[in-house]
């Protein structure tokens, strides 16, 4: 069946003009976001039209699968249909990954509280994500999970307010830990194991339009039995390790170059080792009493 939806997410307009109805209630419920039929948004500025949609009539007997585009385009690969839902929050990433270039686009987490906003880029395994919706449920709002846009204008950081994209073991813990949360049903079998979406908390949805200058650069690494550790990091070092995690850096020349070393230059840049939620949100507590 072929609908047409509306979705405001951040900065960006998206257009969903084509995909199958089981896909809408999950949507909703994720983004806190009313979903407007087309008609209500017609004089909106679209940034995306997205379908995802059944490749195929035969596909839907035999081993049925989905496929996303972007306009006309396909980026990927069919997935099985039973994926529709990380397909489409992957393929948004890689529609803002690959087009928003009117921002400054690091691979990390960033959440705020009172006047302390905090960027965490981390390798996969070092568990931002699961660290994330720690501090989500414990009252920072949520910028986003995956993509950390910086505006070249001023050197905000630009809130989205995504659902939070949990795998295989950080699942049961997020579940377990952060009741009240919407979760949605675990995908199994995707290229990044058992994949489930956490919704983003009212606070980050309602707050989405308040941008943020930031102040700390933090890189958590996970560490079964360890006690809370911080040690300070050269800002040297942190610019290096920032720039490896952006996606359009290299793209946007010497803009690209002084924004990301006027954001290294008005933060402080640290390590994070920790075990225990309990020692963290006392940590973070501490950055935001201390502004």
């Amino acid at each position: 069946m072929e609908l047409n939806l509306h979705l405001r997410t951040g900065p960006f307009h998206i257009a969903i003009e084509e995909f199958e109805t089981p896909f809408v209630e999950d949507l909703q419920r994720l983004y806190h976001y009313q979903i407007a039929a087309s008609q209500a948004v017609k004089n909106a500025f679209i940034d995306f039209r997205i379908s995802v949609k059944a490749s195929s009539f035969l596909r839907r007997f035999y081993r049925p699968q989905v496929s996303f585009f972007c306009d006309t385009y396909q980026p990927f690969y069919p997935l099985p249909y039973s994926q529709t839902l990380p397909m489409f929050e992957w393929g948004f990433n890689w529609c803002i990954a690959t087009q928003a270039h009117q921002f400054l686009q690091f691979h990390a987490a960033g959440l705020a509280r009172d006047n302390v906003m905090v960027i965490m880029p981390a390798p996969p395994g070092s568990g931002k994500s699961t660290l994330t919706a720690a501090l989500m449920h414990h009252g920072w709002r949520l910028f986003s999970d995956e993509i950390v846009m910086i505006r070249p204008t001023d050197g905000h950081a630009v809130p989205l307010a995504r659902p939070i994209n949990l795998k295989n073991d950080s699942i049961d813990i997020a579940q377990n830990l952060f009741t009240g949360n919407y979760f949605s049903q675990r995908f199994q079998d995707t290229h990044k194991g058992t994949v489930a979406l956490m919704a983003p908390s009212r606070t980050s949805v309602d707050l989405v339009d308040r941008t943020q200058i930031p102040t700390h650069i933090v890189f958590p690494r996970y560490e079964a039995g360890a006690r809370l550790e911080v040690t300070s990091m050269p800002q040297a070092e942190a610019l290096m390790e920032l720039v490896t995690n952006s996606f359009n850096y290299h793209m946007l020349g010497e803009e690209g170059v002084k924004l990301a070393m006027d954001v290294v230059d008005g933060c402080e840049c640290m390590h994070l080792k920790y075990s225990d939620f309990d020692d963290v949100f006392c940590f973070f507590d501490s950055l935001a009493n201390a502004q």
